[in-house]
């Protein structure tokens, strides 16, 4: 025995590369499996995102839309609120006495009382 290790025959050198070209096939199998797992993955990620963002645009397009109604909506209250101050300003202190019925009671016997002074009171 000189240490060296016999040298491998034919057959086992074919055989020993049967095996390795087994192990390939599998391996390329399972990688090709998992190309396509991975393929069908990002397809359907890439649908996900496209409808998410097609939801986003969506909203922002609601959200303007929003925004502009209430802006419209707050310069149509505005004015509104002009027109209840101007008829206000018209109606005056007047209005607002005849509005109160206590008002409008003391201010009818002070004119009732005036007129039947006034009547009472010879030469005016």
């Amino acid at each position: 025995m000189t240490g060296q290790e016999p040298n491998p025959t034919h057959a086992q050198l074919a055989d020993s590369i049967r095996k390795v070209h087994g192990r390939i096939d599998d391996l390329s199998l399972t990688i090709g499996a998992q190309h396509g797992q991975l393929n069908t993955a990002l397809t359907d990620l890439s649908v996900a995102v496209a409808g998410l963002s097609a939801k986003v645009e969506a909203g922002s397009k609601i959200s303007a839309e929003n925004q502009a109604d209430l802006k419209s909506m707050g310069n149509r209250l505005h004015g509104v609120e002009l027109a209840n101050a101007v008829r206000a300003g018209k109606e005056g202190a007047f209005a607002a006495i005849m509005k109160s019925p206590a008002l409008a009671w003391v201010l009818a016997l002070a004119v009732a009382a005036w007129t039947y002074l006034k009547s009472a009171v010879p030469g005016s």
